[in-house]
C-alpha cells in the first residue's frame, strides 16, 4: 500500500528529517499514530513492518524487532536510525496512545505544525483526556476483539452488549456542539476510537445483523454525527483502507486462527489491551 501512496504528511516540510514509522496497513493501533502524524503534517517514512504468513502469523521487520522486542506497531524511530550502524542507539516510541502524545510534542518541538494539539491545554484537562482515551481503549476497542474471537455465543453477545453500552456513554459525552469529542478540535479521544469506529462493520459482516451498530438508535445520534465528521478529516481520510480488503484480513480473527498477540490474549481469556 505505502509504495503507491502519496501521503500529504511526507511532503509537508521541505528539508525536514523524516521519522521512521513502522506500521501495518490493517492495524487500528498503528492507524492511531498514523492519524496523529498526518494531523500535524510531520514528515515520516512509513515502513510496512508486518507481513501476514500462510499460517496466519506474521513475519516482522528486523529493525522493528531490534527497537521494540514485542514487535508491535506502531513504533516510531528518529530519522537518524535510518543510517546504517546508528540504529542500535536510537530511542523508540511505541504504544499507540503514547504515539499520539508524542506527535503533539514532536510537532511543537520542531515547530512543524499550525494545527491544534491533540491534547487539551492544562494539567487537569490533559489528565482527563488521558483517562478518557484509556477508557475508550479498554471499554470499546477491546470488546471488539471478544466479539470476533471468542467462540462461545454468549461471550460474543455479552461483549457486543458491553461495546454498545459504552458507545452510548461515549455518545452522551460528546460536546453538544461537536463535531468532535471536546468540540471543534480533534483530540486524542477522537483518535483513540476512530480506527475501530471505521471497523465496526466487520462485526456485522462476520457475526450477523444482530452485531451491527443500530443506525436508528437515537441515543447514538451524537456518535453518528461524530463519525461522519471524523472520517472526512484529511488526516483520517488518508488512512482509511478499502473495506472489502480490510474485512478479509479480519477473517483470521473471526475464525479464531490468527496467530497474533491480540488473538492469543483474547483466546486465553485476556483483553486486547493486556498485551
Amino acid at each position: 500500500f505505502f509504495e503507491t501512496c502519496t501521503c500529504h504528511a511526507m511532503a509537508a516540510v521541505k528539508g525536514a528529517s523524516r521519522l521512521r514509522f513502522f506500521t501495518a496497513w490493517f492495524c487500528p493501533y498503528a492507524q492511531r499514530a498514523w492519524i496523529a502524524l498526518n494531523h500535524h503534517r510531520i514528515p515520516y517514512t512509513p515502513i510496512e513492518a508486518l507481513s501476514i504468513t500462510e499460517d496466519k502469523g506474521y513475519v516482522k521487520h528486523p529493525v522493528l524487532l531490534q527497537h521494540n522486542p514485542k514487535g508491535l506497531v506502531p513504533t516510531i524511530l528518529p530519522a537518524e536510525a535510518e543510517e546504517k550502524g546508528k540504529g542500535a542507539a536510537a530511542p523508540a516510541v511505541f504504544e499507540s496512545l503514547l504515539c499520539i502524545e508524542f506527535a503533539d510534542e514532536y510537532a511543537n518541538e520542531k515547530n512543524l505544525s499550525n494545527k491544534p494539539n491533540l491534547m487539551p491545554k492544562g494539567a487537569f484537562a490533559k489528565a482527563q483526556a488521558r483517562i478518557m482515551a484509556s477508557w475508550v481503549d479498554r471499554q470499546i476497542c477491546s470488546p471488539f476483539y471478544r466479539v470476533l474471537i471468542r467462540k462461545d455465543q454468549k461471550e460474543r453477545d455479552d461483549a457486543f452488549a458491553e461495546l454498545l453500552a459504552n458507545l452510548r456513554v461515549f455518545a452522551k459525552n460528546i460536546h453538544p456542539q461537536g463535531p468532535f469529542f471536546y468540540g471543534t478540535d480533534l483530540s486524542i479521544v477522537d483518535v483513540a476510537l476512530a480506527p475501530w469506529a471505521y471497523r465496526f462493520y466487520i462485526l456485522e459482516h462476520y457475526r450477523g445483523k444482530g452485531f451491527g451498530i443500530p443506525a436508528n438508535d437515537t441515543t447514538l445520534s451524537p456518535y453518528f454525527r461524530w463519525y461522519d465528521a471524523v472520517v472526512e478529516l484529511p488526516a483520517v481520510k488518508d488512512t482509511l483502507q478499502d473495506k472489502k480488503k480490510l474485512a478479509a484480513v479480519y477473517e483470521r480473527y473471526a475464525d479464531a486462527s490468527a496467530k497474533s498477540m491480540v488473538g492469543d490474549a483474547v483466546r486465553a481469556g485476556k483483553e486486547a489491551h493486556d498485551i
